[in-house]
């Protein structure tokens, strides 16, 4: 579905993703714990480990497609598939030695998110620019990616990048990566964007000026837009989200983990003698599209047990709900026949402007595809 971003919204989401992996990169420390996370991560967590971290990953993606860099994404995963192919025992070393990042990128990356950034044109979201781009792990990730790629194998070290007190020389890793990866037209123009040396150059030499909308140099000789300042930076964490994702795990997926991932249960009850009275099964994207027919419903069970109604989708979800008269009368005739008419909304936490959100015990989501319709088989048992 076609909507409009609301970027502060996205921000905070592509944050709280980023904020979440680092946390459990550091080992998930329980004095550390996120305040807030991305809807779905508590809920899922709580009922299966398997279907949490899926959902993790699935989140890339779906960030990417948002701002229209499904094909930066695609080309991201062709380079891993095809250095895994082309160079197998490379692709091993490589993922051995990125297990376990190190204690300078843990507190590289902690200092990232000590204020959250805004939407303006700021000497803060200056310096977080300039934070995120400093990140050396990332710039070492993708250098040996590059290197590999090439066929010229793992290098642990990179020593001809580092200077004489055995600092790598940040500028020269980047631009030793935005100058490879020729064949990757995407990721070639994601990293020019991400990784602009003019930008960081002025910005670590607080050689700049802001006036209104624009970043210019003190000499005047380069200036940059708001808009296309925050496109470096949203490219910036978009890369550095895509290498999370892949350390992560990236593309693994378990196909019996279709039946997780809804966020909550509703009832059209207006008219309940109509054929179109039915329930709604609100479900998390990245699960729907497992089971495109949804096959995994076999029989939906209502369940009343006092003033309480539990609504049984599969062995793993059942959802709790009031009882009332209206119910009573749908459930008499889904009792009657059987069966019960079904939509199946896939919905993905909410960024757009101007969007009905579904509100949940889950977190905050919005519809993101067409609805399903299916009719299943029901059973209601009355208490």
């Amino acid at each position: 579905m076609n909507q409009t971003i609301d970027l502060e919204k996205y921000l905070s989401l592509s944050n709280k993703f980023a904020i979440h992996e680092e946390w459990i990169q550091q080992g998930c420390p329980a004095d550390k714990t996120p305040s807030s996370t991305v809807p779905g991560y508590l809920a899922l967590a709580s009922q299966n480990i398997e279907a949490y971290a899926f959902y993790r990953r699935s989140l890339l993606p779906y960030l990417s497609q948002a701002r229209g860099n499904q094909l930066f994404f695609k080309e991201f995963c062709q380079i891993i598939t095809e250095c895994k192919q082309k160079h197998a025992e490379d692709m091993i070393q490589f993922e051995q030695f990125h297990n376990a990042p190190s204690e300078k990128f843990k507190g590289q990356w902690a200092n990232l998110f000590d204020r959250f950034i805004d939407t303006n044109l700021n000497h803060t979201n200056c310096y977080k620019y300039l934070q995120k781009y400093e990140v050396e792990y990332f710039l070492v990730v993708l250098a040996q990616l590059r290197q590999i790629s090439s066929g010229n194998g793992f290098d642990d070290k990179l020593h001809r990048f580092l200077d004489r007190t055995g600092n790598f020389k940040k500028g020269v890793l980047a631009n030793y990566i935005v100058d490879g990866f020729q064949g990757y037209l995407e990721v070639k123009k994601m990293l020019t964007k991400a990784y602009n040396a003019k930008l960081r150059n002025i910005i670590g030499h607080n050689n700049y000026k802001i006036a209104g909308v624009e970043l210019t140099s003190l000499e005047e000789d380069y200036t940059i837009t708001k808009k296309n300042f925050f496109e470096s930076y949203l490219c910036l964490q978009e890369i550095q989200n895509a290498i999370l994702w892949l350390l992560s795990g990236g593309q693994s997926k378990n196909n019996e983990l279709c039946q997780f991932g809804v966020t909550s249960v509703g009832f059209d009850v207006k008219n309940s003698d109509s054929q179109d009275s039915k329930i709604y099964i609100f479900q998390i994207n990245s699960f729907r599209i497992i089971d495109p027919k949804a096959e995994w419903i076999k029989t939906i069970q209502f369940e009343l047990k006092g003033e309480k109604l539990i609504t049984t989708l599969s062995e793993v979800d059942a959802h709790h709900g009031i009882m009332t008269q209206e119910l009573g009368s749908f459930l008499k005739k889904v009792d009657a026949q059987g069966q019960v008419h079904v939509s199946i909304v896939p919905v993905m936490p909410c960024f757009h402007e101007g969007c009905q959100t579904i509100e949940t015990a889950w977190g905050t989501f919005c519809q993101y595809d067409d609805q399903f319709d299916i009719v299943a088989q029901a059973v209601v048992k009355w208490g």
